[in-house]
């Protein structure tokens, strides 16, 4: 979406930096002004524009529309926007008489009505910002966030980058003061735990509830910068000698007690929380040996899937087929993919991929979606940070200060993978598929099988029985123990 007009025509004007914004409010002191803030990332902003548009055209008072996504590139606009003006959420409609800024209104779904009120309060000369255009219902500690769980082809296929774009870009969508108030926290101008951010990070969380890699991640490191609650490494690790120690029943609790942490560390991070990102481990039937395979944690934690695909055509499709299918199986709802790392150029460019693999989904599989076609990173390393948008490298800049330079330099093309899925990711999207599977969960006759495209009854599940030992059961050990014992025999990894 280009940067909108409107008001009157002869009026019109058009902001497309911070500079052109100080000047349409210094011009004109005492005059009444509005301003609407809408994104071209934002899919509300573009679904509202035409009502907003239409509304403000019939509005006698001096206004314009500003890109509010230059903030992303634009320091000093995202300081007036989203710090000075504390816009809540995009699109937005701010309210001037002269210099002063009597508010900003959000611009909800259905909101028309309550902004055609909003502009007759001010043309009357009364204050239009009452109270919230959508009053938030505060949310109880029962009740559930969205659970969405990061599946892949395999292992380095981007699943954590993944993780991190959503989370990037759901605070992108219109939430980016949160990059100011870590700022803000770390120089100790303000105080308060992550709860009391502004915006959404207090809403959205990460956790990694089974993995074989305990290192610090870029995902987790940038969670901490903006002030998001994450659980990098969850209860389920895979150490060294951990799955001949589970076939031996020296692993405390089993399978059942395993997917039971997993669930409970799930239960307690997403308490408030109104989105929770789980990120999965290698390829679907990982941990299946153990009974704690990605399909078992995302059964037992009640979540929908998306896969992270390959670059391709048929192996892309192929792959994602194999992979939904082990999914599918259980009657858990995979709500479609992001394919990672393509080309640029070529026969098998982002392109022509997108073009056909689009078109199988629209033919084959249309009740599922594709989130985004993203491309490799081909960044040198001198360039690296250059290229990190203020949403990132702000987080960077105070991380490096702990790192050593090949450490820096990790950070950063983790950063930058996770910033090119936040550009390519439609986020939007993805939240209302997850709500509508919410949905459908609770109505079991709508529940379907999507190699089957039509809606049918879906039998109850029943509980899964963990594999049995197949040698006699011992006493359970500590992992220090397993370890141990691993090591010495030359143990390469988890089994």
């Amino acid at each position: 979406m280009s940067i909108l007009s409107c008001g009157m025509a002869k009026e019109a004007t058009w902001l497309r930096d911070a500079a052109a914004l100080s000047s349409f409010l210094d011009s004109e002191p005492s005059a009444d002004k509005i301003i609407a803030f809408s994104a071209d990332f934002s899919r509300l902003s573009r679904h509202l524009e035409p009502q907003i548009r239409s509304q403000l055209s019939e509005c006698a008072v001096r206004s314009a529309v500003l890109d509010a996504g230059l903030a992303l590139s634009d320091d000093s606009v995202g300081h007036l926007v989203f710090e000075r003006w504390a816009v809540p959420a995009l699109p937005a409609v701010g309210f001037w008489r002269g210099t002063t800024l009597l508010g900003v209104m959000e611009v909800a779904p259905g909101g028309g009505k309550q902004l055609q009120e909003a502009l007759k309060v001010y043309q009357s000369g009364g204050n239009p910002i009452q109270k919230p255009s959508r009053p938030t219902r505060p949310r109880t500690p029962t009740e559930k966030p969205l659970l969405l769980f990061i599946a892949g082809d395999r292992a380095s296929v981007g699943k954590t980058s993944t993780c991190l774009g959503i989370l990037a870009k759901i605070l992108s969508e219109g939430i980016y003061q949160v990059r100011l108030w870590a700022e803000n926290r770390k120089k100790k101008k303000i105080r308060g735990s992550a709860t009391d951010a502004p915006g959404q990070a207090h809403e959205i969380a990460y956790i990694k509830p089974a993995t074989q890699n305990e290192k610090p991640q870029p995902v987790t490191r940038f969670c901490e910068a903006v002030g998001i609650e994450a659980v990098g490494v969850g209860p389920i690790v895979f150490y060294k000698g951990f799955t001949r120690a589970f076939l031996d029943g020296e692993v405390e609790g089993g399978a059942s007690g395993l997917l039971a942490s997993a669930a409970l560390a799930v239960d307690e991070l997403g308490k408030n929380k109104r989105l929770v990102v789980v990120d999965g481990v290698g390829y679907p039937a990982v941990g299946s040996i153990c009974g704690v395979s990605n399909a078992d944690i995302a059964e037992a934690i009640g979540a929908a899937v998306l896969l992270v695909g390959k670059s391709g055509v048929g192996d892309a499709v192929d792959s994602f087929n194999l992979n939904a299918a082990y999914f599918e199986k259980r009657s858990i709802p995979v709500i479609g993919g992001i394919f990672n790392k393509l080309d640029t150029q070529g026969y098998y460019s982002l392109e022509n991929c997108a073009a056909a693999v689009g078109s199988y989904f629209r033919q084959f599989r249309p009740l599922q979606s594709i989130y985004g076609f993203v491309p490799k990173v081909d960044v040198p390393d001198e360039a690296v940070v250059d290229a990190l948008s203020p949403l990132f490298k702000g987080p960077f800049e105070r991380l490096r200060q702990q790192d050593s330079k090949e450490d820096a330099l990790k950070l950063a093309r983790g950063l930058l993978a996770g910033q090119v899925i936040m550009e390519h990711l439609d986020a939007r999207h993805l939240v209302e598929d997850l709500l509508l599977t919410r949905r459908k969960a609770a109505q079991p006759r709508l529940r379907a099988a999507s190699e089957d495209r039509m809606d049918i009854e879906v039998a109850p599940r029943q509980k899964r029985v963990a594999p049995a030992p197949t040698r006699k059961a011992k006493r359970a050990r500590t992992r220090a123990e397993i370890e141990a014992e691993a090591l010495e025999k030359g143990a390469r990894s988890g089994g």
